[in-house]
């Protein structure tokens, strides 16, 4: 079976979406914008995929940034058949 993990940064605005992927591609992390996940039902249908070992970044930079359109941010793993995702804390933004 194969599984892709990765981190997942969900937004309700398109722009704000492009603008984190690239705010985080300027600090040195591989990100790209992507389609949102049905199970993430909110949103703009755009999110930010990078990888996972960047959590630890991409919450420093949300901190900084304060997006006001952020639905979550997330643990995510796929396997052939779908998408599993862990919500990790945005409490400190």
């Amino acid at each position: 079976m194969t599984r892709d993990h990765y981190g997942l940064a969900a937004f309700r605005s398109r722009q704000q979406a492009i603008y984190f992927a690239n705010q985080l591609q300027r600090a040195g992390v591989r990100a790209s914008t992507v389609n949102t996940p049905r199970e993430v039902s909110l949103g703009c249908g755009i999110s930010v995929r990078f990888d996972p070992g960047q959590m630890a970044k991409a919450q420093s930079l949300l901190r900084r940034t304060n997006p006001t359109t952020l639905i979550g941010l997330y643990d995510a793993t796929r396997d052939e058949r779908n998408v599993a995702l862990k919500r990790v804390s945005t409490s400190n933004f």
